[in-house]
């Protein structure tokens, strides 16, 4: 359990974009959820230990669509250990079909899970807001506008086909065209090679197969539909 605050903010972005999606809390710290978390429609609790097998079962976290590991003493960077060894027990307990998000306290654990398919969220996110926008006004509100569900548009990961081939610059002369023929809102933002994400890609950078592109765009975006358009744009 993250803390009180922490895990009502996230339930009430994830219902922002699924209304429906139940919540499962797994610790072996408190004896029952708090009586404002427990109110919450479709919020269950396992009191369970990382290194008890039964736990997971009880959790059925086969069955969960994202696993995130929250550090059990925030701020310590040796929980990042009981992080990787709940990581690990997760991973093998699901399938590909769920995704394991664990918080990292400290960048230098990282390696901890370098050849483990999960995947990192900085503990110090906020901190690096707060340099950000040391050194640039309305940097950190943009960030935060951007992760949240409930404002604006979001980052969303979607997979190229039709445009496979194209630079970078393509990619963004065409997308205002293609965006104002489907009615949409879209800004294209990164391209992701091999997991790895390119914030500002040259203009000659080349869409590749294999590659991921990363759009700011509402809710709901058809992003077939729009590929389709991105085509007939440049045609």
């Amino acid at each position: 359990l993250p803390g009180t605050s922490q895990f009502m903010a996230f339930v009430h972005e994830i219902r922002h974009v699924e209304p429906d999606a139940p919540v499962c809390v797994v610790d072996d710290a408190v004896e029952q959820l708090p009586e404002s978390i427990a109110a919450i429609p479709r919020v269950h609790f396992v009191k369970g230990s990382v290194l008890d097998k039964d736990t997971y079962t009880r959790a059925k976290l086969a069955d969960n669509k994202v696993v995130i590991v929250f550090p059990t003493h925030p701020g310590d960077p040796s929980s990042d250990g009981t992080t990787r060894v709940a990581v690990d027990l997760i991973l093998d307990t699901v399938t590909a079909n769920t995704r394991v998000l664990h918080v990292l306290v400290s960048p230098d654990n990282d390696w901890m899970f370098s050849h483990l398919a999960s995947t990192a969220v900085m503990e110090t996110l906020e901190v690096l807001a707060i340099v950000q926008e040391c050194q640039d006004v309305h940097s950190a509100d943009i960030v935060q506008r951007l992760l949240l569900n409930t404002q604006d548009a979001n980052p969303m990961t979607v997979v190229p086909e039709r445009i496979v081939g194209w630079t970078w610059q393509d990619f963004v002369t065409y997308a205002l065209p293609a965006a104002e023929a489907c009615r949409v809102e879209i800004n294209p933002f990164a391209i992701i090679k091999d997991g790895v994400p390119q914030l500002c890609p040259s203009r000659t950078a080349r869409i590749e197969e294999g590659d991921l592109l990363s759009v700011i765009a509402l809710t709901g975006l058809d992003w077939a539909a729009f590929e389709e358009a991105l085509v007939r744009a440049r045609a």
